[in-house]
Order: C-alpha cells, then sequence, then structure tokens
C-alpha cells in the first residue's frame, strides 16, 4: 500500500511539473510573480549613443580617443555622454547615472549596470 501511494505521489507531481514546463513554453506567466517593466530592443538602442570608436592613444600627456572622427579626452561631452575613463581598450561614458562602454575589439556598446552606492 505504502509503494502504490508513494507512486501516486510521485506521478502526481511528474504531471504538475509537465503542466507548468506546458504553460511556461505556451507564454502563460505566473500570477504570483510580479510584472516587471522590460524594456524593449528599440528602446534600449534608442537610450545608448550612436557612437563610433576609432582608436585609443595613451601617453603620459594623457588618453585620448577618437569617436566619430573627433579627438576627446576624458571629461569631454560626447553627444550628451560623459567620458568617465579611457582605457586600452575601451572608453567609459555616462549619463544620468547611466553608464556604457565603448571597445575597441567588438566595435558594440554594451550597457554596464553603476552600483548606486
Amino acid at each position: 500500500m505504502a509503494r502504490l501511494i508513494a507512486s501516486l505521489w510521485t506521478i502526481g507531481v511528474l504531471v504538475f511539473a509537465i503542466a507548468q514546463v506546458a504553460a511556461q513554453e505556451a507564454g502563460e506567466r505566473d500570477p504570483t510573480r510580479p510584472q516587471l517593466p522590460t524594456p524593449s530592443a528599440q528602446e534600449r538602442q534608442a537610450r545608448l549613443p550612436n557612437l563610433s570608436l576609432g582608436l585609443i592613444r595613451k601617453s603620459a600627456a594623457g588618453s585620448v580617443a577618437i569617436i566619430n572622427e573627433q579627438t576627446y579626452g576624458i571629461g569631454d561631452v560626447v553627444s550628451g555622454w560623459t567620458i568617465r575613463n579611457i582605457e586600452v581598450d575601451r572608453v567609459l561614458l555616462e549619463r544620468n547615472n547611466e553608464v556604457v562602454v565603448l571597445s575597441v575589439f567588438s566595435g558594440l556598446i554594451r550597457q554596464v549596470e553603476q552600483d548606486d552606492s
């Protein structure tokens, strides 16, 4: 009898798990999970600057970056973004407590979460 109860319990758990997976695949969401606003890809891209990093030159006199065919240094403002740091392979830009990175190697801009502490 105990084996039968254990088998029925196991089958019930498996059926429940399969139903959960099927609901997720069907696009249904857990009603107890809070819905967080998710920006669309277009909204995320609209927030990012349309900048092209050409090259970075580091020297004893200071670092400069060629962005959109113009020369900039640390503290300069490019399309509303302030250059916070120029590293060997990337430039960190900041605006409204948001930081983005221009990378020499990927040529892409990727968003970096900033610590508010």
